[in-house]
């Protein structure tokens, strides 16, 4: 039985509707259907019919099927029908059952080639094109008819005989004429002309020999896949093809022409969405979520051609789109509308669109070193309109005012272009909403106003806003309460694992000092993009590059990162793309700080690592020494820096055999160096420091100076002499103080400051003063009026404490707080000094009564070149 009489069949017996026609009209609709089948020439099979004829059962009674009667269809109309959603597909396709061998009688052997892996296996060592990678080049050309091809030998003949062993195409063409086509084994003249069954047995005489070799030599026709992976990947075909096609195949066909110029050959793309594509919701909402096939713009621009379901199904799965389009005439004005309240605008940095009340504009609010505002509607765009008091409600419909930074809203104040009871308002919003994105608290003699917008503090004392530093006392007290100051945590880092350019309204040290207070383990980056890794956080705020990431398990050569901020001052935030390397001595710190906290070190094996490789030069490798890395108990290398040849250059020092070291060549590989044992003796030292991680600490380049006596001020009493303690592994601060001749004095102080400041400290280490460019700082800023006589080295941070002798025998200590680089005094009898910045030491001294012997010059000296200086006033308790 035909597939058209099995068609037919199936029509009469099992297709419901047809028992209430006569026998008479059944006779008709089997004939018509018959002669449709043999017109359009169909292969379809028994199945895939059996499914068309059942989705249209299920299908007949949508509102969108007008009619309802099968027999007033055409069999094509039917397939366009059951093909425009999913359900009318087969399982699987029929499989080509052709044996691998589809002949072997006496000597001839023929075997299947319609598959690649056939032709090379069966074609080993043949000259043939198809055998040798180039199979696809003919099985999928059009201009042959897509042949199937077949490999025939006879082994009666010599391998000699060209026409022994010969590749035969057969191509899926009616005309009988230019069926065949065969080429020889020697593969010349290449492949003969297409011709007849006749032509080919006249060409080979002893296929005759074969038994209904015509039978056997048949056309296999492309599968589905075939047809999707290689046809419609490579050529596209019709606008009427592809509505035949099943839905699935309709749906990959879609798919591999996605990054073509042309979707179909006889219409355009923006045709096919106008006039097709309404006719296929499931198709439409498939396009919306797949990237590539059909623009997001375009999509839209037609999106009125589409029932309401339709639209907003295509806007909830459409991706992001270009805020540029805002201002173009291509997507009509509602469809914006649509997209602004749907937040699908896209590239809009740090800009907020929203729909004005009246529904009659879009605002592009921008916020910067002040706000700027553009107006779009459906007759005309303004893109950067002047705020005054009439215009100033578009900026007030805004949803979220108070994420507005307050800094820009009271500027608007100051102007006159907004009311004071606007910010009032908010403010109020803040103390009576947990969520505001303003924090507010009541304190003495005002409220205090925290800004997480910003990062920024203001104290209101009645009508009065003024700006507070981030650090103050009364913030951190606001930010100690867990649930708000882990809020605030929260959005700051945000900002960076959202992997976004910073907003350039954000203050810096606020910033730092938010991030800084963030666990490690609560600063994984999970977003970092082609890192690859989740990365941790480390901020270095005065190296150029003030953000960056380290992976979080790496413990060995580190280089570069995926994750990069700087800053370049004036509020300039930029987001640093692609790899970087860490090349400073603070940069390496923090990340030695963040080994340290996690327990990690270096060993022999990372430290050669690290040192064998000639990317960016000496300069990070001394940085690295510098910094004071983490080493393992058990290493044999150590790290230190020598000069040689009058230049700087690292070495990793054997300590169980100096004359088998190492030495970074000038090329920034490890070369071996012998050292002399009293240049190790001088190195190490006679009572070296252990490092935190129980190896001992590196030296700076060269060897330590002895502690310098200095001349007393006139009239000062001569300085004790610091002794030099005696450390041990896990040496607490009060023991270094007790080496101090005013120990007890600054251990009580030391015991007042704040957690922040003297947790870091809990446990330290020391370093030499020479080569350490903090202590020459501090000294230089100090002449003859004090000295740095002792550095000690946080073991959690890269945070130090620099000890202090002034020439009126008075000990301080000057404190940087690192990340954040904060600045403070710790003195004996009084709170804690806040500094701005080293520079202002000399100043703070002197406001402060701590020595007298600061000369008047120093000091104008200072506010010469610090005028900020004169009006600042450092508190005390």
């Amino acid at each position: 039985m035909t597939n058209t009489d099995k068609f037919i069949n199936h029509i009469v017996h099992n297709l419901f509707p047809l028992n209430e026609y006569s026998e008479g009209e059944i006779r008709n609709l089997m004939a018509k259907f018959k002669e449709e089948v043999e017109d359009l020439n169909l292969t379809i099979s028994d199945d895939q019919l059996k499914k068309y004829i059942e989705r249209f059962d299920q299908i007949k009674n949508s509102p969108k099927i007008t009619e309802k009667d099968l027999r007033k269809y055409s069999l094509a109309k039917l397939i366009n029908l059951v093909t425009s959603s999913a359900g009318a597909e087969t399982l699987t396709e029929p499989e080509d059952n052709t044996l691998d061998v589809v002949y072997n009688e006496g000597p001839i052997t023929i075997y299947n080639g319609g598959k690649e892996g056939n032709c090379i296996t069966y074609g080993q060592g043949e000259r043939w094109c198809i055998t040798r990678g180039s199979y696809g080049t003919y099985r999928y050309d059009k201009s042959k008819a897509y042949p199937t091809f077949y490999l025939a030998k006879n082994g009666n003949l010599s391998s000699n005989d060209k026409l022994s062993f010969v590749a035969i195409q057969v191509r899926d063409t009616p005309d009988d004429r230019v069926k065949y086509v065969y080429t020889n084994r020697n593969n010349s003249p290449y492949e003969s002309n297409a011709m007849s069954w006749e032509q080919l047995l006249s060409e080979i005489p002893w296929l005759r020999d074969v038994p209904n070799a015509k039978n056997i030599l048949k056309p296999i026709p492309l599968s589905s896949e075939e047809k999707v992976t290689q046809l419609y990947a490579k050529d596209p075909i019709s606008i009427r093809q592809w509505n035949s096609l099943p839905f699935e195949t309709k749906k990959q066909y879609l798919v591999v022409r996605k990054d073509k110029s042309q979707l179909f050959s006889d219409v355009s793309i923006e045709k096919f969405i106008s006039n097709y594509l309404p006719k296929y919701p499931q198709l439409t909402e498939f396009i919306a979520v797949t990237p590539g096939i059909i623009d997001s713009e375009i999509l839209l621009a037609n999106v009125d051609k589409f029932d309401k379901q339709t639209q907003r199904s295509i806007l909830a799965n459409t991706r992001k789109i270009s805020a540029s389009e805002l201002g173009k005439d291509n997507i009509p004005f509602d469809v914006k509308k649509a997209i602004t309240y749907a937040d699908k605008w896209g590239d809009k940095d740090q800009s907020r669109l929203y729909v004005t009340k009246d529904k009659n504009a879009i605002v592009k609010l921008t916020l910067g070193d002040d706000i700027k505002i553009g107006l779009y509607t459906e007759d005309a765009d303004y893109p950067n309109i002047k705020l005054t008091p009439r215009t100033v409600k578009y900026l007030l419909e805004y949803p979220d005012l108070d994420k507005i930074p307050l800094k820009l809203l009271l500027e608007l104040v100051s102007k006159g272009s907004i009311s004071r009871e606007v910010v009032d308002q908010i403010i109020q919003k803040g103390k009576e909403d947990p969520n505001s994105a303003i924090i507010v608290k009541d304190v003495e003699g005002g409220q205090i106003i925290i800004d997480t917008n910003s990062f920024a503090s203001y104290k209101l004392e009645g009508n009065t806003v003024s700006r507070i530093d981030f650090n103050d006392p009364e913030v951190q007290e606001v930010l100690s309460q867990a649930t708000e100051n882990t809020n605030l945590q929260q959005n700051a880092f945000n900002l960076v694992n959202k992997q976004r350019n910073i907003p350039d309204t954000i203050d810096k040290e606020s910033l730092f000092s938010i991030l800084n207070s963030i666990p490690y383990d609560s600063r994984i980056v999970t977003n970092a993009g082609a890192a690859g890794s989740p990365q941790v956080l480390m901020l270095s705020p005065n190296s150029p590059l003030s953000m960056f990431g380290v992976p979080q398990s790496n413990t060995g050569v580190l280089t570069r990162n995926r994750i990069s901020y700087s800053y370049n001052g004036g509020n300039a935030w930029r987001r640093t793309a692609g790899s970087n390397s860490i090349d400073t001595e603070e940069q390496w710190a923090t990340y030695f700080a963040y080994l340290r906290d996690t327990n990690a070190s270096y060993n022999d094996a990372a430290l050669r690592s690290m040192f064998d490789y000639s990317y960016g030069g000496l300069e990070p490798k001394i940085n690295f020494i510098k910094a004071n890395p983490p080493l393992d108990a058990a290493n044999q290398y150590r790290p230190f820096v020598i000069v040689k040849d009058g230049t700087e250059r690292p070495i990793l020092l054997n300590t169980a055999n100096p004359n088998d070291s190492l030495i970074v060549g000038k090329r920034g590989g490890l070369i071996r160096a012998a050292i002399k044992p009293q240049v190790a003796q001088r190195l190490i030292g006679a009572n070296p420091l252990p490092n935190p991680q129980g190896g001992e600490a590196p030296a700076a380049a060269g060897q330590a100076a002895p502690t310098r006596r200095g001349r007393p001020a006139a009239g000062a009493q001569t300085r004790p002499v610091v002794r030099q303690p005696n450390a041990g592994a896990g040496i607490t601060i009060d023991q270094y103080f007790a080496t101090l001749p005013q120990g007890a004095e600054l251990q009580t102080a030391f015991n007042a400051l704040p957690n922040g400041l003297r947790n870091p400290f809990v446990l330290a280490t020391s370093s030499p003063l020479a080569g350490d460019r903090g202590a020459s700082r501090r000294t230089n800023l100090l002449p003859g009026a004090g000295r740095v006589v002792r550095v000690l080295n946080s073991t959690t941070s890269p945070s130090k404490m620099y000890i202090i002798q002034l020439d009126s025998g008075l000990m301080i200590a000057s404190i940087v707080i690192q990340p954040g680089n904060l600045h403070y005094v710790m003195r004996q009898n009084g709170p804690v000094i806040r500094l701005a910045d080293p520079s202002a030491l000399a100043a703070a001294l002197q406001q402060n009564n701590l020595n007298e012997e600061l000369t008047g010059a120093v000091t104008r000296l200072h506010i010469a070149h610090n005028p900020s200086m004169i009006k600042e006033k450092l508190k005390q308790k």
